[in-house]
């Protein structure tokens, strides 16, 4: 996360610690997994021991055991979900320093026992005993079960469980069981829901989920794979055209069915098609492009893959078969999206082009439609419909959109090298009409020329058989009687490129319908918010007004296949669970309620604060912003009046008349981090002014040379350019190099000084030095910190490379996963990795939570026996491999430090973009 502060929000401490809503049907689908083989522990079905007295679940009518007197290899060790659970005895009662960790790997496979099989209580006890009395390991059949009374828990509810079992698709989590696999590969066994909570206030909500019925009439869905010679269409999208003609050539002979295409390699009907020997080979003659003379032959063969029973959706639904088949759900997909494809504009699931776009600046405007998707849940087929918004290249001429993205409000005659490196940079890979053709023809621009169009030439055949060398600006001038009105301006390159085909700017022309796909700056960015952000009621009226356009029930498509859609939304009851309450340091340990999800932290200190004795300043704010310069000091010494002064020492800031604002901003900063005892004492010890980013390792070895005790360095960056070169620069040679903690600030923010921002900054720098700026109220901790078991909660990500850099396999992949590193969870320890180019599993999981795990133990000294462990970024397709593979890794490292080392290990699956939006039904309920 960036830490550049930017002042948002009301300053007080604003945190989003606003009450959550759950709703009671399953719409949030949970992926706990644990399997445990030890008293005091729980295995899936089980009450949660950690949960809340209030809290119910209901349990599946087979639990799962594990066998733990079956020894098997490390390369069968993940044939569990957990890591097995922690067993007290081998560790002893001393604990350990961390080197004694000792390297050995020990797991267990598990094994499922039906209810037939399983042994009464009183043969668990008997058998427990007896392999006690003879000094063998207890099997875990031989483990007393634990009793109710032991876990804490109610009786379940009455409420009914629900038995479809669908892949987490939407941010939750919940329990799974793993059985091994003749392969030594772990089966991972979704798990039933084991019931519904009941605490917190009752609420009734509107989601936007509308009902799909399908046709009893509909008994299979047929899918066709499809292929095209050449197999390579250009572009891409042309598959579109070619199936539809196809339709429409031969409608009669496929008895007016209607296919539906995902613009891919699948095509369903709702018939079957009369192929022979359920295959056929088609020719399809059609123009790619408007100006296209002649018309392009493609091949088209069609073949029957499959008859998707409607059967196995039902059975699904009513809870006979454990899983959702996902062909089902992506047929109906394909089917309520396809007239949109036909008409309206489609990336992804969402659908473009029923709403006037609205400009953004700098030559971007935002689009505004809607994101449709089937999802199953507990009550059959719904469709999930949320408003959507992304940015899309204007329609103008070339020459206004580069004064749009250069900022300029009138063009200056000609472009100096910085200028075009900067233009190319945005107009690269962007497709232009040119206007003086007599046909619409798109080009894409590949590089702007270096001479302007009046210097630019290329030899041009004459009609004697001359070759003479002519400029753009006469060609132009003399072939279609255009006299350029920017002639010192350069030209645009466009492909392909052997074939050098330049055209002067100003004929040229912003394609239409072209997605902005680079990453918007901060202004964008900020407009970007002002457009699309609207009230919870607002979004929803928006949401109905597009159920309304979409006019499902009259869809051809969706007609032919028997599909209905119902046009309301789905009423569900929910509970809104109570605010955390927030504890501060300070002698009375002040507890902070939030309302709102903010919170006003003036008055309050911080529960652990760091002081600071040795911190450094650098400041590259421009020269008319600091104030005057007069000359330089010594190093270590005071410059004169109007001057700055030389590194170190402490002293040598600016004074009177020329004093920087920069010193003011140091001046606010010291007074509020006394106020919230983190404490900047005394003034920098090192303090220099920078013009750019190339003198960063320069200004960091003298830093070092002056102070090497120098403990934080803050950072004023330009307002030009926003100071990425400096940040990026920054960040490498503080975290990478030298290892000390940056703090940034923008140049306006810093002049400003305004206290939140302050307070924003002095809670960034408290949490980089290690401080607890604020923990949940001890009374109301969750009975996960309640009990004295010691948990570690670990977080993992994969970042990828951006779009635009394609399928470079030079640029890696960056994985990251964070660990608690106290018992209350609020420090952190990071380990970073680099692997193979857009590869999601985390290849050295394994080593990283090793590292992770020694940490926590040199912090607390205590061995976590709980890790609950956040995985994000997982498409439901990679949920198995994460479950097989990664938690695999984590039971490894966990084994490898300690032999019989097997902490119980929640895995939770994030997803952030499930599109879920709840409404209240009263809007006087909180939102």
């Amino acid at each position: 996360m960036s830490d550049r502060s930017r002042g948002r929000g009301r300053g007080r401490g604003r945190g989003r610690a606003r009450g959550q809503v759950t709703a009671k049907p399953y719409i949030d689908i949970h992926i706990r997994l644990r399997v445990t083989d030890t008293p005091g522990q729980f295995a899936p079905g089980r009450s949660r021991p950690d949960s809340s007295p209030r809290e119910t679940e209901r349990q599946p009518p087979v639990p799962h055991y594990r066998d733990s007197s079956a020894a098997a290899s490390p390369q069968n060790s993940s044939a569990s979900a957990v890591a097995g659970t922690h067993s007290t005895a081998a560790f002893g009662t001393a604990v350990p320093a961390a080197s004694q960790y000792p390297s050995a790997c020990a797991d267990s496979t598990s094994t499922d026992v039906s209810r037939s099989e399983r042994p009464t209580e009183q043969a668990r006890r008997v058998a427990g005993d007896r392999a006690r009395e003879k000094g063998a390991p207890a099997s875990l059949n031989s483990i007393p079960a634990i009793p109710p009374a032991q876990t804490g828990t109610s009786q379940s509810t009455s409420r009914p469980a629900s038995r479809l079992q669908v892949p987490a698709a939407t941010g939750s989590s919940g329990s799974t069981s793993v059985a091994s696999s003749p392969a030594g590969k772990p089966d991972w066994k979704p798990p039933l829901r084991p019931g519904f909570g009941v605490e917190g206030k009752p609420i009734e909500l509107r989601a936007n989920r509308f009902k799909v019925s399908l046709s009893d009439k509909l008994q299979h869905i047929h899918h066709y794979d499809v292929k095209f010679d050449p197999a390579e269409l250009k572009p891409p999208k042309i598959s579109w055209k070619i199936i539809e003609t196809w339709s429409e050539k031969w409608k009669r002979d496929l008895g007016g069915i209607r296919p539906v295409f995902d613009g891919k390699a699948n095509l369903y009907t709702a018939r079957l098609l009369p192929l022979p020997n359920k295959t056929a080979k088609y020719t399809v003659n059609l123009k790619v492009s408007p100006d296209d003379k002649e018309e392009k032959t493609f091949k088209v063969s069609i073949t029957w893959a499959a008859d998707i029973s409607i059967k196995q959706l039902n059975d699904a639904l009513a809870g006979r078969i454990q899983s959702c088949p996902q062909v089902i759900i992506q047929a109906l997909d394909v089917i309520m999206r396809m007239t949109a494809r036909v008409t309206l504009t489609t990336i992804g699931r969402s659908v473009f082009g029923s709403r006037r776009p609205e400009s953004l600046g700098q030559g971007r405007e935002v689009w505004f439609g809607y994101y449709q998707s089937v999802r199953p849940n507990m009550w059959g087929v719904d469709l999930t419909v949320d408003v959507s918004a992304t940015t899309f290249y204007e329609e103008r001429p070339v020459v206004e959109f580069m004064c749009e993205v250069m900022n300029w409000r009138d063009f200056r005659g000609s472009l100096s090298p910085r200028d075009k490196a900067k233009f190319l940079s945005e107009i690269k890979g962007l497709r232009v009409v040119p206007n003086h053709l007599s046909y619409q023809r798109k080009f894409m621009v590949i590089d702007v020329t270096d001479e302007p169009a009046s210097r630019l030439s290329f030899p041009l055949d004459q009609e004697d058989g001359r070759v003479v060398q002519c400029t753009v600006a006469k060609y132009f001038h003399d072939k279609y009687k255009i006299a350029l009105q920017y002639p010192e301006l350069p030209c645009l390159q466009v492909a392909p490129k052997e074939k050098k085909c330049f055209f002067p700017m100003e004929v040229c022309k912003i394609a239409p319908k072209q997605r902005c796909l680079k990453k918007l700056n901060e202004k964008l960015v900020a407009e970007m918010i002002k457009k699309t952000a609207c009230r919870p009621a607002a979004r929803q009226k928006e949401i109905r007004g597009f159920v309304t356009e979409a006019n499902f029930n009259r869809d051809p498509y969706l007609q032919d296949f028997g599909i209905r859609v119902d046009t309301r939304m789905c009423e569900l009851p929910g509970r809104v669970l109570p605010h955390p309450q927030l504890q501060y340091g300070g002698e009375a340990f002040a507890v902070v309620s939030p309302k709102e999800g903010a919170w006003d932290m003036r008055g309050h200190k911080f529960l652990t604060g760091k002081s600071v004795h040795n911190w450094a300043l650098l400041c590259f704010a421009s020269a008319d912003e600091r104030g005057g310069q007069g000359g330089r000091g010594g190093r270590g010494g005071r410059g004169g009046r109007g001057g700055r002064g030389g590194r170190g020492g402490g002293g040598g800031h600016q004074t009177d008349s020329g004093q920087c604002c920069c010193w003011n901003f140091v001046r606010q900063l010291q007074g509020m981090s006394r106020q919230l005892a983190m404490p900047l004492c005394g003034d920098p010890r090192f303090h220099e002014h920078g013009n750019n980013h190339w003198q960063l390792e320069s200004l960091f070895d003298a830093m070092i040379k002056t102070c090497r005790e120098t403990e934080l360095i803050v950072v004023i960056l330009p307002e030009r350019g926003g100071g990425k070169d400096e940040y990026s620069e920054l960040k490498r040679l503080g975290d990478l190099v030298y290892e000390i903690p940056t703090q940034c600030v923008k140049q306006k923010l810093a002049r400003e000084c305004k206290p939140q921002v302050l307070a924003n900054v002095c809670l960034k720098i408290n949490s980089k030095l290690g401080g607890v700026n604020v923990a949940i109220a001890q009374h109301l901790r969750c009975p996960v910190f309640k009990r004295d078991e010691p948990v570690i909660f670990l977080g993992a990500d994969v970042t990828h490379p951006s779009p635009q850099a394609g399928r470079n396999e030079a640029q890696p992949s960056i994985a990251a996963v964070v660990g608690s590193t106290g018992m209350l969870a609020c420090r952190y320890a990071c380990q970073v990795r680099a692997q193979k180019h857009r590869q999601e599993i985390i290849a050295e999981l394994k080593e990283m939570v090793k590292v992770l795990l020694v940490e926590y133990f040199k912090q607390t000294r205590k061995k976590p026996t709980r890790i609950i462990f956040y995985r994000d970024g997982v498409s439901e397709g990679q949920f198995k491999d994460v479950l097989c593979e990664e938690l695999q890794a984590v039971q490894l490292a966990c084994s490898s430090l300690e032999k019989g080392y097997r902490p119980a290990i929640t895995l939770v699956v994030v997803q952030k973009r499930h599109h879920t939006r709840l409404f209240p039904v009263d809007e006087r309920d909180p939102r």
